[in-house]
């Protein structure tokens, strides 16, 4: 009894320690760019905690998502620290280590309800599952990543909301009511944070088939119940989760539009996906912030094939073994059910998989990971393993936690800076496009070269993104390989003949290139495509941005003139005059016959 008590009492701060340890990095982390700039830098909106932030916390859905206490935990971490990213990531660490402890104490509740495990085994099962849930290196982009703290602080009132839901159960009178409220106001919380949570109807359900046994599908325990009366229990959940679901369609339909996905590529996405997290969790190597969908969903490409064959295959099994071993297809149902909303049921633009999708749907394999622990302890208290065959199963379930604490704090180093960042991505997965984009962006200002052959093998990945050919013509307008940047402008007005950013870039580049004549016949071409007005009003805003350039004022000499505001050409034409004098005389005829003395 003694050695229960100290495992018990132990065990809690072993798993808040190890996380810390783990993730210790990311304090020194900074903001990157992969929204934490939209979301946090250069955002206005969530500085303060007065009713004008509060409503926008409330109203917005930002980059597709309805997130309002996500918005307020923003809101009061930039009133403790202002823009020092230590603060932030600080919190995304406490929250995480409030959902480890919370799991240490859900999983040793699960265990010895599905189990007949000892208390002591229970203790080490809750401790193994919790610890493995907090320390895998798929949970670094949801604590390291600023941005997704949406995970973390939805991931706790989750928790929370099944362990008051199981005591619930258990309680009687005032105490029950007591319980189920608190555990549904937890539900409104974690939805509030991040809708990935609506399915918690169902696994409210799944809970009371196995373990609990409380409807039908699992073996009775104790007295009979009503299975009527335990589906209306979860009434206030199914409200809360169908108005999360069509909130977060809406915003992800209004708020980050994407393309059209075709029901059989999302049907292949899911497949896709339960296998993608079973083999990261098993041997989570490789990570990448952004793993992008193809142009075309091939079920005969063999990741995909293997994907369906195998998921199917573990669904057979997990079915066949029902009888045998009822946690498994629990296990596996709670996988399934709480990963449909991110694996492809709904529009997820070119993301195929992302790792901060695993922070709730991999809690049931680290329940997997706490049975097989307690079973092993339970095994060595009745004599079943031997010393040696127990010191053998502890060490390697030590070195095994050993190792992802390990990997985890390696990978937690890679989220340091945005550049770190995406050379790991690039590094990983070299197919990824945009991860080649944003490194390139990112080194285009110091190293035009290196983000030079970034752009270029985009191009060569994926053709049919003509928008990296802006990037590609900029760049090369850096390096003074001006005819080159022009040809790429020139296919990229080919798609965008209204553009006028394109227009003048290109403008820029044939003036660099020696033919003068070009840019002025090219934005004389801009006022029958955009209208005088539009182009005046472009013009402007580029002249204050880059005053000593000649091309916004070759740009607005002809605006004017094609809107009959002489007086404003002729000044325009002095400016353009005073910067390049070759330039300025191409136009001199347009103005003498429009009366220019």
């Amino acid at each position: 009894m003694r050695l229960v008590t100290v495992v018990s009492r132990g065990l809690p701060g072993l798993v808040a320690l190890a996380t810390a340890v783990a993730f210790w990095p990311s304090l020194g982390s900074g903001f990157v760019e992969w929204d934490d700039h939209v979301n946090i830098v250069n955002n206005l909106a969530y500085r303060g905690l007065s009713w004008r932030e509060i409503r926008w916390a409330f109203g917005t859905i930002q980059l597709g998502h309805y997130i309002p206490l996500t918005w307020l935990s923003f809101s009061l971490d930039y009133a403790l620290w202002g823009l020092n990213p230590f603060g932030y990531h600080l919190t995304n660490l406490l929250l995480h280590v409030t959902t480890a402890l919370l799991l240490y104490a859900l999983a040793r509740r699960l265990l010895w309800l599905s189990t007949s495990f000892s208390e002591l085994g229970s203790i080490v099962g809750g401790g193994v599952a919790a610890l493995f849930f907090a320390i895998h290196p798929l949970r670094v982009e949801s604590v390291a990543w600023v941005t997704e703290r949406r995970d973390v602080l939805s991931g706790a009132p989750f928790v929370a909301a099944i362990l008051l839901h199981l005591h619930a159960i258990e309680a009687e009178g005032a105490r029950r009511r007591w319980l189920r409220a608190a555990s549904v106001a937890l539900y409104v919380l974690s939805l509030a944070a991040k809708s990935s949570g609506m399915t918690l109807p169902l696994v409210l359900i799944l809970l009371d088939i196995y373990p609990l046994r409380r409807l039908p599908g699992g073996r009775a325990r104790g007295a009979p119940r009503s299975s009527m009366r335990v589906l209306l229990e979860k009434g206030p959940y199914l409200a809360l989760s169908v108005a999360a679901g069509a909130v977060a369609y809406y915003a992800q339909t209004h708020g980050a539009p994407s393309p059209a996905t075709p029901w059989s590529a999302r049907l292949i996405g899911i497949f896709y996906n339960l296998w993608f997290y079973v083999v990261r969790t098993l041997f989570p190597v490789g990570l990448s912030p952004h793993y992008e969908a193809p142009v075309h969903v091939d079920l005969l490409e063999p990741r995909f094939l293997t994907a369906v064959l195998a998921t199917t295959a573990l669904s057979v099994l997990a079915l066949w073994f029902r009888r045998r071993w009822p946690a498994g297809l629990a296990l596996w149902a709670y996988y399934g059910l709480v990963l449909a909303p991110m694996s492809g049921v709904m529009p997820l633009a070119s993301t195929l998989a992302a790792d901060r999708y695993s922070y709730l749907s991999c809690l049931g394999w680290a329940v997997a990971a706490g049975l097989i622990a307690g079973t092993v302890v339970d095994a060595a208290a009745r004599g079943a393993l031997g010393p040696w065959r127990t010191g053998l199963a502890g060490g390697a379930l030590a070195l095994w936690l050993l190792a992802l604490g390990t990997l985890t704090w390696r990978q937690t180093h890679i989220w340091h800076d945005s550049e770190r960042l995406w050379r790991h991505a690039v590094a990983v997965t070299p197919e990824c496009t945009l991860c080649r984009i944003n490194l390139g962006n990112l080194l285009q200002p110091r190293q035009p070269e290196a983000a030079l052959e970034q752009f270029q093998a985009v191009l060569a990945l994926r053709p049919d993104r003509v928008g990296i050919r802006a990037n590609l013509a900029w760049t090369l307008t850096r390096l003074g390989r001006y005819a080159e940047a022009a040809d790429q402008y020139r296919l990229l007005l080919a798609h965008e003949p209204g553009s006028l950013p394109v227009r003048s870039n290109l403008a820029v580049a044939l003036l660099g290139a020696g033919r003068p004549s070009e840019s002025v016949e090219l934005l004389r071409g801009a006022v029958a495509q955009g209208g005088a007005e539009r182009m005046a009003a472009f013009f402007r805003e580029s002249a204050t941005v880059r005053p000593t350039e000649p091309i916004p004022r070759l740009g607005l000499v002809q605006a004017y003139l094609a809107l009959g505001q002489l007086d404003q050409a002729r000044r325009e034409y002095q400016e353009l005059s005073a910067l390049d004098s070759d330039l300025a005389r191409l136009l001199a005829p347009d103005l003498g016959v429009a009366g220019a003395r």
